[in-house]
């Protein structure tokens, strides 16, 4: 699993912000032979990494039965207060996040150019979850963080070929 320097340092640089993250998730799709996406995991104390996902977990009820499949279909982002009893527990993962101590949980879609569509999960451990205010920020940021993961995402599948970069 090869580290992401850059994607930890944008993570603990919100966070050292007042955005109290636990861990930020995002997946972009793959043109692989084996791949069909790739995971991005950022946890506060273990940094970030990626995690190549193999074709055909689009057809496991781990994906179908996910937050992601949603915003995939629909692109309309999803937030989860497991802080709050009343909270609907309608998807697995949610059960995992909060037997973790995750309170709060925002799962986003990432519009990349063309249609293509990716997402990015925030989740914070925070005793309230985030606040409004919290939540601006990662709304104002969606942009920049869409533009440098679809960057990220265009240079896997068209590496420069210049031995500098």
């Amino acid at each position: 699993m090869p580290t992401l320097p850059f994607f930890a340092e944008f993570c603990a640089r919100l966070s050292a912000e007042g955005v109290p993250l636990a861990r930020v998730a995002a997946g972009l799709p793959a043109v692989h032979p084996q791949h069909f996406a790739r995971g991005l995991e950022w946890t506060r104390d273990g940094g970030a990494w990626e995690i190549p996902r193999e074709h055909g977990i689009q057809d496991t009820a781990l994906y179908r039965d996910s937050p992601v499949a949603l915003i995939h279909r629909t692109g309309v982002a999803i937030r989860r207060r497991l802080c709050d009893p009343a909270t609907p527990m309608d998807f697995p993962i949610l059960a995992e996040l909060k037997a973790d101590g995750i309170t709060d949980y925002l799962v986003m879609p990432l519009e990349f150019s063309r249609g293509v569509r990716a997402f990015i999960s925030w989740s914070s451990d925070c005793p309230d979850g985030f606040t409004a205010d919290q939540l601006g920020v990662i709304n104002d940021i969606m942009p920049i963080v869409s533009l440098r993961l679809e960057l990220r995402w265009r240079r896997r599948l068209f590496p420069c070929p210049c031995k500098s970069h």
